[in-house]
């Protein structure tokens, strides 16, 4: 769809104030909260240069204002009178008396925030598992004596249907990412991980097709062993042949 501002280039989101589609152009990102915001009615600093949405700058203001009122508020001396004369005609202020300093709010809460542990976005989990994944599949297609795994008990495991998790879960991730309004930027990059997951899958259902599944493989083996010594040389001929062409 196409942004509602310009109406040329593609739109990446919805304006959280206005709710309308707009591009990467034609929108600013709030410093403060991170949501999408048309250029026009966003808010900058005019120290930091940073832009913010009309929620998050009002708070902004009023941290502001309280800070500087706080300031400009006279702060009695500490201590008081303590002279002896003072003391005797029982006007001495006590020692003690004081009023406690009163630590400013932090004028933007980012500083804390920036500082804290924040869940990695879906396209990157997205891209990371299928990068994995692909990574995984080409090894194996180069190595195919990896195609099959034998646990103990006559357990066979094909290595590629257990593959085809990773991309599946890079997939969900980037789906995940495409259909939640708080990583709408990030939209293309979610594109990227679901495409190459997809891909993946696609390596992996020909590993799976070339490595036959258990009874066929024993259904083989059984024709290969019930052959005549005469059609077992002319098997091994035409397998020969077949790897020279």
């Amino acid at each position: 769809m196409e942004c509602q501002v310009c109406k040329i280039r593609s739109s990446i989101g919805y304006c959280e104030e206005t709710r309308a589609l707009v591009c990467e152009v034609c929108s600013v990102t709030c410093h403060h909260c991170g949501k999408l915001i048309q250029r026009e009615i966003a808010h900058v600093s005019p120290n930091s240069g940073h832009s913010y949405c009309t929620k998050c700058w009002e708070e902004r203001q009023a941290r502001r204002g309280a800070r500087k009122k706080h300031e400009s508020t006279p702060r009695p001396e500490k201590g008081g009178d303590t002279s002896f004369e003072a003391l005797e005609a029982g006007t001495a202020a006590p020692v003690d008396a004081d009023v406690p300093d009163v630590v400013p709010e932090e004028d933007d809460e980012r500083i804390l925030m920036a500082s804290a542990w924040k869940p990695p976005p879906p396209w990157k989990l997205s891209f990371q598992a299928a990068i994995t994944g692909l990574i995984a599949i080409v090894v194996l297609l180069l190595f195919p004596s990896f195609h099959r795994v034998v646990l103990p008990g006559g357990i066979v495991i094909l290595t590629p249907l257990v593959l085809l998790v990773i991309p599946i879960v890079a997939i969900l991730w980037g789906v995940v990412g495409l259909t939640s309004m708080d990583y709408m930027s990030d939209r293309t990059r979610c594109i990227l991980g679901i495409g190459i997951g997809v891909l993946t899958i696609v390596m992996c259902v020909y590993a799976l097709s070339k490595n036959p599944p258990e009874k066929q493989m024993q259904k083989i083996e059984y024709t290969r062993d019930t052959m005549t010594p005469v059609e077992l040389q002319t098997w091994r001929e035409g397998v020969l042949e077949k790897h020279r062409q």
